[in-house]
Order: C-alpha cells, then sequence, then structure tokens
C-alpha cells in the first residue's frame, strides 16, 4: 500500500504453517473430469490406440488393420472413450457390433475400467516438422518450413 509502514515480506516464525483446506465437492454432486481427457488411473491417452492395435493384432491381424495409423484417442471420459478417424472405412469397421465389442474388452483391460467406444471423423494431425535440431534451430532464428519433403 501506498505510504504504509507494514514490512512487505512477514517475518518468519517457527510454528508450522497449516496447510489450506482442500475444496471438495458437495456430497451427491460428482467431481468434474480431468481437464487433461485422462483416466484417472493414469492411462496415457496418446498410448491407448498402440496398445489396442498391439492387443488386438496378437488376435485378429484383420481387425488390428482398422487402428494401424487411421485413429487417434480423441477423449476418455465417463467411461466413453471417443476415437477420431481419418478415414470412413475404417470407422465404419470398428463401429460394427463384433469388432467394437472386441475392442471395448480390450479398451477396458488398458483402461482399467467398463469402456463404450464412440467413433467419430476428425482430421488427421500434423506431422511435426521440425524434428531435427538443424531444422529446429532454423525456426528458432525465423525460417519458415514450406515444404514437408
Amino acid at each position: 500500500m501506498l505510504g504504509s509502514k507494514a514490512p512487505v515480506i512477514p517475518e518468519a516464525s517457527d510454528a508450522p504453517e497449516e496447510p489450506a483446506p482442500v475444496a471438495s465437492a458437495p456430497a451427491g454432486v460428482p467431481e468434474a473430469p480431468p481437464e487433461n481427457g485422462h483416466a484417472d488411473n493414469g492411462a496415457d491417452l496418446a498410448q491407448v490406440v498402440p496398445r489396442l492395435y498391439a492387443m488386438m493384432n496378437a488376435q485378429n491381424k484383420g481387425w488390428a488393420a482398422f487402428l494401424n495409423g487411421s485413429c487417434h484417442a480423441v477423449s476418455w471420459q465417463d467411461g466413453v472413450l471417443t476415437l477420431g478417424f481419418y478415414a470412413p472405412f475404417h470407422k465404419e469397421k470398428i463401429e460394427e457390433a463384433q469388432v467394437r465389442r472386441a475392442y471395448e474388452e480390450m479398451a477396458a483391460s488398458v483402461l482399467g475400467a467398463p469402456v463404450s467406444i464412440r467413433c467419430i471423423m476428425t482430421a488427421r494431425p500434423a506431422k511435426p516438422l521440425n524434428k531435427s535440431p538443424l531444422v529446429r534451430h532454423a525456426v528458432d532464428m525465423g525460417a519458415k518450413i514450406v515444404s514437408q519433403d
């Protein structure tokens, strides 16, 4: 404060500081889902599809092919795993009842909870263009990438 004679930094004391109380949701009100879309059990959302692919590849290579580079996990919330597909054919195949059931069982073992799979169409994520240290340095210095080749 302007003109205040109080010290800016309070003096240290020997008494232990009590931790601030942790706010929790009132009884009967569900807690908000994690902001990062990850399950509470620590499952990494980016690793869900590769793990599902590996598990299915051991059982049925044909069904595993529907996930191979054709989708990514968009979200995992309230027991629903949303997969974003880049090709309509692969999305339609995963939506078939028998295939969906098999993937839901595998996803439940990966995520540690019952899973319902939802399939949507999404754009393929952009490939990172600055993998090389040389390219990264050039971009940092102001260069612009004009081609992926």
